[in-house]
């Protein structure tokens, strides 16, 4: 009888860690209405409490911005940016932020709109020869 109020208990607790919550979001902390707004939840670092959803939001706001452009622009229509394949996403915010605190004029203005200037000026497309 000894093992059974001790198994119980590690059950108990198991199940109380598998349901534990995290602290809800401040329902104001992730709106974006400017470039300068996107790049404080992308600079965000990784011993601040909310930097998961930071991360998450940062790079699922650049993943929708680009999936959106995909699917509005023509299939033939020259390439804003020619971004390399594969580049990692830690790499990319830290690339962002760096682009933006060099660039603070740009900060007041839409996020989208930045988003798509930093991609063009970091990543150009090569001219063709004709």
């Amino acid at each position: 009888m000894g093992r059974g109020p001790a198994v119980l208990a590690a059950v108990l607790m198991a199940a109380g860690v598998a349901t534990a919550q995290p602290a809800p979001l401040d329902p104001g902390r992730f709106q974006v209405r400017t470039l300068g707004d996107l790049v404080e939840i992308c600079r965000v670092g990784a011993d601040a409490p909310h930097y998961l959803e930071a991360v998450g939001y940062c790079n699922g706001y650049g993943r929708g911005a680009l999936d959106y452009h995909r699917a509005v622009v023509p299939a033939n229509a020259p390439p804003l940016f020619c971004g390399p394949a594969g580049s990692e996403p830690g790499t990319m915010r830290a690339r962002f932020v760096a682009w933006a605190d060099a660039n603070p004029a740009r900060l007041s203005g839409p996020a989208v709109e930045g988003l798509f200037a930093f991609l063009a000026a970091t990543f150009p497309c090569p001219t063709q020869r004709r």
